[in-house]
């Protein structure tokens, strides 16, 4: 009897803490030896809250739908640093968080379709995990959601049906990841001008030729450096509206070809070996589009650094054998 009360105190909210607002943090400790023997511990919320966080403490493997009875607004939902290795499909349903979900430092490989549905908050974090794969329909029907943090995982494809009806979404970040390719769409479920997708800093080889196909956006935020992009398909960025693309730290060699006709206000291209004979090429392509280029530094490329020196040593060579006369 006394250790079933005793579970009970610990898996309710034990932490109370004030916020500035007076709301209250909740902070759920799982006990090993004890809170792990219970399969039907219910987190339960009667109160609005700042916060209910699952740390390092916790003693969990699944997030489930039956682990939470939350009937009050609860503000932010916090996972971290747990053994975690799974969350059921819609693990929040009916559950009231309103604006951000963090889940992060955890063992998680998958998020299953419909890992988030019909919820009404805005932000969701879900960095620095070992996540690989991300099926259909795991975001859908998020009316409010503007911002999705998957940096530092393992993600290796970047599919458009994982997303679906997320009319808010402006920030995609997927850093840090093992993307190879981007495929056909892949974009096309950003729905919010001025939106910023930042794939940097991945493994990026190949970029399809319509990966902007069905994107319907203006001014959108292309980040793409830090990759291994060799070549860029003729006419990428053909009629398309975009404010910043940033391809620093690729491996491109010819840049002008990649519109007749687009809307591009900032292009970067730093540290990419750039081909020094298509220098007046690439200027002419910028002024036709109106695109402010920087980057081309080709003295910091290897083609124009090899020949600039090349000169001054034959230029050297030929002042110190020359004839000397009085």
């Amino acid at each position: 009897m006394f250790s079933k009360i005793l579970v009970f105190l610990i898996f309710s909210i034990i932490s109370k803490l004030r916020s500035e607002d007076n709301l209250i943090s909740y902070n759920v400790y799982y006990i090993p030896g004890i809170a792990e023997k219970e399969e039907n511990t219910t987190i339960s919320v009667f109160k609005e809250a700042q916060s209910v966080t699952l740390d390092k403490n916790c003693n969990i493997k699944k997030l489930s739908k039956e682990m939470f009875n939350i009937t009050h607004t609860v503000f932010n939902f916090y996972v971290a640093g747990c053994d975690l290795i799974e969350i059921e499909s819609n693990f929040l349903h009916d559950q009231n968080v309103s604006t951000k979900i963090m889940i992060r430092d955890t063992k998680i490989t998958k998020l299953k379709t419909h890992t988030f549905v019909d919820s009404e908050v805005e932000i969701i974090f879900l960095d620095h995990n070992s996540i690989e794969i991300i099926e259909e329909k795991a975001f859908v029907n998020m009316t409010n959601l503007a911002q999705i943090f998957l940096n530092m995982n393992c993600i290796t494809r970047l599919n458009r049906e994982s997303f679906h009806n997320l009319p808010r979404l402006a920030a995609f970040r997927m850093q840090y990841n093992q993307l190879k390719t981007l495929e056909k769409s892949c974009l096309s479920f950003i729905k919010v001008d001025n939106a910023k997708v930042m794939l940097d800093h991945n493994e990026i080889v190949e970029l399809h030729d319509g990966i902007l196909d069905d994107l319907q956006v203006e001014k959108l935020f292309l980040y793409l450096a830090y990759n291994f992009i060799e070549t860029l398909p003729t006419n990428i960025f053909d009629n398309r509206s975009l404010d910043t693309v940033d391809l620093s730290n690729n491996k491109i060699t010819v840049i002008a070809d990649i519109c007749k006709r687009c809307i591009i206000s900032h292009l970067l291209v730093y540290d990419n070996p750039l081909n020094v004979t298509h220098y007046d090429k690439i200027l002419e392509f910028g002024k036709l589009n109106d695109i402010d280029i920087t980057g081309l530094d080709f003295g910091k490329n290897n083609s124009h650094g090899f020949y600039t020196r090349k000169f001054v040593i034959v230029l050297i060579l030929c002042l110190l054998l020359a004839p000397q006369t009085l």
